[in-house]
Parts: C-alpha cells; structure tokens; sequence
C-alpha cells in the first residue's frame, strides 16, 4: 500500500511509501523517484513554514530545496557525522533517506500535537497536514484535480 491515500497530493504530485516494490521487485505501480523527491520537497517546505507561523521550532529543522529537500537529526547519538539526511534518493543511501523521511513524519506529529490533534497513522503525512491546517485556520480546504493513480 502507498504511504498516502491517493486521493491526497502536492502540487499534483503523490508519495509512495519509500518508493517501496512488490514482493517480484515490479515497480510500475510506484512513483518515480523524482516524483517522490518532489512531493516530499514540497511537503518540507510546507512543515517549514508551518513551523515558522506557529512559532513552533520542530525537532528535527529541515532545510527545503525542492527535491534535494534535507532534514537534521541533531538528537540521535547513533549520528556521529551524517546529521543532515536526504529526503531525495539520487546518489545516497536508501536508510538515510528512509530515515529521512521517517523525521519528516515525525515533525507533522509535532505540529499536530502541538495543534491539539491526535495522529492515527503517521504514514499519511498529507491527510496529516490537511487536517492539521483545516482545524487551525477553522475552514476546509478543497483538493485539486485528483493526482495520477498509483
């Protein structure tokens, strides 16, 4: 299953869970890896400025570049140098990107607690973010044209 319902989307674009494969290794049913790295670029951007209005510094501070989008762990010890992780895939470790995405998802619970919501499932950073905005600024936000079927 993806990691976002695929009804939600950024600037019509989707995430798929890690880019994850079926068990025969078929990745057509995925998005590519610059889709994603977009998607996630965008969905940075957005904690970022959420975090900024909020006045809420997240824990873990992103830095958006569109689709070479970073984020820091300056918490874990485990971290000796790699304490800024990819959120995009060209040419680095598939775990720090995982990883990566892992903080990101860890940050929208942050903004969303700090909102006074509960997160049911952490993996649907999208529908997390929408809802989390939706009860904030109290109105509801319409979805644009549906993203391309996963």
């Amino acid at each position: 299953s993806s990691g976002i319902n695929a009804e939600y989307g950024i600037f019509g674009l989707g995430m798929s869970q890690l880019l994850s494969s079926d068990a025969q290794g078929d990745r057509s049913n995925v998005l590519s890896d610059e889709e994603t790295c977009a998607a996630l670029g965008y969905t940075a951007h957005l904690v970022a400025i959420t975090s900024y209005i909020l006045d809420l510094p997240v824990r873990f501070p992103v830095t958006p570049a569109l689709s070479q989008s970073t984020i820091r762990d300056d918490i874990t010890a485990k971290l000796d140098e790699k304490r800024s992780l990819p959120l995009y895939t060209r040419g680095k470790d598939r775990s720090y990107f995982s990883y990566g995405v892992f903080l990101l998802y860890r940050n929208i619970v942050q903004l969303r607690n700090h909102c006074g919501l509960k997160t049911e499932d952490m993996k649907e950073p999208l529908l997390n973010l929408k809802t989390m905005l939706e009860a904030r600024l109290k109105m509801t936000m319409s979805c644009g044209p549906p993203i391309r079927p996963i």
